[in-house]
């Protein structure tokens, strides 16, 4: 199997994933004893929290893994090369001859060039120094 595009992340999500286990266990628990209604609210979001973070742990994980799953098979597929192929001579003289004919064809056209260029600046403006713009302000 190809090598793991980001191992130090796959390390940091498996020891996260770990944390999670034991605090998703507990919290489940928590649910089943006598407790008040103000503290299972609480216990239910904070096991909701960790719950939704462990599904994107995984899906995470899951990424990871797909990448490598890819990896190999761009590897099957003989990545990075891509090779040529041979032509037999009469395929190879089909295909020049297209070649030449669209070397024609793209000889019948001509681009349209500018001729002539106008730029028009508009009208001179006097220039207010900076310090009469700032007294001007005050």
């Amino acid at each position: 199997m190809a090598d793991d595009p980001n191992p130090a992340l796959r390390r940091e999500l498996d020891a996260a994933d770990v944390l999670l286990d034991p605090e998703i266990r507990g919290l489940a628990d928590l649910l089943n004893v006598s407790v008040s209604d103000d503290l299972r609210t609480q216990i239910q979001f904070l096991l909701e929290m960790r719950t939704r973070r462990r599904h994107l742990i995984q899906r995470v994980l899951n990424a990871l893994d797909a990448v490598r799953v890819a990896l190999d098979a761009l590897a099957a597929d003989g990545y990075p090369t891509l090779d040529n192929i041979e032509l037999p001579a009469a395929l190879f003289d089909e295909l020049q001859k297209e070649l030449s004919d669209l070397t024609a064809a793209t000889g019948v056209f001509t681009p349209v060039r500018a001729s002539r260029m106008s730029v028009d600046l508009g009208a001179a403006a006097d220039k207010v120094p900076r310090s009469a713009a700032r007294n001007k302000g005050e």
